[in-house]
């Protein structure tokens, strides 16, 4: 949980930068951004996957090596297979945080720069900052 919040703060202040200093092309630059997100999010849910797996396949390797049941105590595999399943089960959900977040922001702020008012946009965006952290 702490990575994913981690993510989304780098993520709002990332954003807010490209709107102080890349004010010509903003809109294709957020978007750029959202595809980015989605990207990054399918490779953290792939490698929590493939993780899981791989300790899976640790504990798997000793039951078969040393004749000892996949829980044993005794089986070293079985403290791999345990970290293995609970990092995959956290970098999955912070996965979809992070997507979730950061796709949503920058369609908040592309709606933003849609409103044509200064100081309108400059309201929604204290707002929006504000309630994230």
């Amino acid at each position: 949980m702490s990575v994913g919040m981690l993510l989304i703060s780098v993520e709002l202040f990332l954003m807010l930068c490209i709107l102080l200093f890349i004010p010509g092309i903003t809109q294709a630059v957020l978007i750029g951004f959202a595809i980015g997100e989605s990207l990054g999010a399918a490779a953290l849910r792939i490698a929590g996957g493939i993780f899981t797996k791989i300790a899976d396949i640790g504990s798997d390797l000793m039951k078969i090596v040393f004749n000892i049941k996949e829980d044993d105590a005794r089986n070293p595999g079985v403290i791999a297979d345990c970290t293995g399943d609970n990092a995959g089960d956290s970098v999955g959900p912070s996965a979809d945080g992070f997507e979730t977040y950061g796709v949503t922001g920058v369609a908040l702020i592309s709606f933003i720069l849609a409103v044509r008012a200064p100081a309108v946009q400059v309201q929604l965006l204290v707002w929006i900052s504000s309630c994230a952290c």
